[in-house]
Protein backbone atom coordinates (compact mmCIF):
# COMPACT_ATOMS: atom_id res chain seq x y z
CA UNK A 1 0.00 0.00 0.00
CA UNK A 2 1.08 3.15 -0.65
CA UNK A 3 3.52 4.43 2.40
CA UNK A 4 1.60 7.62 3.15
CA UNK A 5 -1.27 5.45 3.95
CA UNK A 6 0.45 2.94 6.34
CA UNK A 7 -0.28 4.52 9.66
CA UNK A 8 -1.91 1.81 11.95
CA UNK A 9 -1.24 -0.59 9.54
CA UNK A 10 1.16 -3.93 10.51
CA UNK A 11 4.51 -3.68 8.71
CA UNK A 12 4.99 -7.01 6.55
CA UNK A 13 8.89 -6.36 5.50
CA UNK A 14 11.73 -4.30 7.39
CA UNK A 15 12.75 -1.17 6.68
CA UNK A 16 17.01 0.35 6.81
CA UNK A 17 18.53 3.47 5.58
CA UNK A 18 22.01 3.67 5.09
CA UNK A 19 23.64 4.82 6.38
CA UNK A 20 23.97 3.99 9.42
CA UNK A 21 21.88 0.30 7.69
CA UNK A 22 19.64 -0.11 11.47
CA UNK A 23 16.42 -1.00 10.81
CA UNK A 24 13.90 1.26 11.23
CA UNK A 25 10.39 -0.80 11.12
CA UNK A 26 10.52 -4.77 11.24
CA UNK A 27 7.91 -7.22 10.51
CA UNK A 28 4.98 -6.97 12.61
CA UNK A 29 5.53 -3.31 13.84
CA UNK A 30 2.93 -0.83 13.65
CA UNK A 31 3.46 1.84 11.12
CA UNK A 32 3.38 5.19 12.94
CA UNK A 33 2.59 8.78 11.77
CA UNK A 34 6.12 9.94 12.82
CA UNK A 35 7.47 6.55 10.73
CA UNK A 36 6.29 7.59 7.58
CA UNK A 37 7.38 11.31 8.53
CA UNK A 38 11.13 9.86 9.29
CA UNK A 39 11.20 7.50 5.96
CA UNK A 40 9.74 10.74 3.71
CA UNK A 41 13.11 12.67 4.41
CA UNK A 42 15.52 9.96 4.45
CA UNK A 43 14.24 9.94 1.59
CA UNK A 44 14.46 13.38 0.96
CA UNK A 45 18.43 13.11 1.77
CA UNK A 46 18.40 10.55 -0.68
CA UNK A 47 19.66 7.56 1.74
CA UNK A 48 19.66 4.25 0.12
CA UNK A 49 16.48 2.18 1.49
CA UNK A 50 17.28 -1.51 2.42
CA UNK A 51 14.81 -4.59 3.19
CA UNK A 52 11.96 -3.07 1.73
CA UNK A 53 10.16 -4.80 -1.25
CA UNK A 54 9.96 -1.34 -3.29
CA UNK A 55 13.27 0.50 -2.93
CA UNK A 56 11.77 3.72 -3.54
CA UNK A 57 9.69 3.13 -0.63
CA UNK A 58 6.95 4.53 -2.24
CA UNK A 59 4.53 1.53 -1.60
CA UNK A 60 5.05 -0.63 1.71
CA UNK A 61 4.20 -4.01 2.55
CA UNK A 62 1.76 -4.70 5.45
CA UNK A 63 -1.06 -7.46 6.64
CA UNK A 64 -4.25 -6.91 5.51
CA UNK A 65 -6.50 -5.61 8.50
Amino acid sequence: MPLTQAAGRICAESVAFYPPGIPVVAAGEVVTPELIAYCQEMLRLNLVVHGAADATLQTLRVLRA
